[in-house]
């Protein structure tokens, strides 16, 4: 395997267990990763603005504060966490005065949100998805396929290691 496939497959094997720990999709979470980079975030980032946005949505502390930014909630649950990220992020931007932005924002996605201020303003959302292109898909495609591949690839490693150390017992 070329180091250019063990990338992809370390790539999709990140996106793969970031999906499960977020229930975002392997192919938003590419367009994700782009569009905080395009903002200047990290991609380690998603996965806690996912978890303190998901905390936020069941927990309701932010129930008031969402219906102010004329989001109905029950429609915004319904939806999957990649489009409730975009929705909040594009009320929020809408809001005039910055200090009520930078408020709205901390309340659904906690002390990340005034980062976040920067993304949802720099209308990276499609942005993102035209650079990364086909990548989305073919990613979300085949992530299972590459993150079996990466587990078999360390579990190989494994066993040579295991081979080697078998050899310098003898020795």
């Amino acid at each position: 395997m070329s180091l250019h496939d063990e990338k992809a497959a370390a790539l999709a094997e990140v996106l793969a267990a970031t999906g499960e720990d977020t229930g975002v999709a392997v192919g938003d979470l590419v367009v994700l990763q782009q569009e905080f980079a395009n903002a200047g975030k990290s991609a380690e980032d998603i996965g806690p603005v996912f978890g303190k946005m998901a905390k936020t949505l069941q927990g309701g502390s932010a129930d008031d504060t969402i219906k102010k930014l004329g989001i109905n909630l029950e429609e915004l649950k319904k939806k999957t966490p990649a489009e409730q990220f975009r929705t909040l992020g594009a009320a929020i931007n809408a809001v005039q005065d910055p200090s009520q932005k930078a408020a709205a924002s901390m309340e659904i996605f906690g002390r990340s949100g005034a980062d976040l201020l920067s993304l949802f303003s720099s209308d990276g959302f499609g942005e993102a998805a035209a650079q990364v292109g086909s990548q989305a898909q073919i990613l979300a495609k085949d992530a299972a396929l590459f993150d079996d591949v990466g587990d078999k690839l360390a579990l190989t490693g494994m066993k040579v290691r295991g081979f080697w150390v078998g050899v310098a017992e003898k020795v």
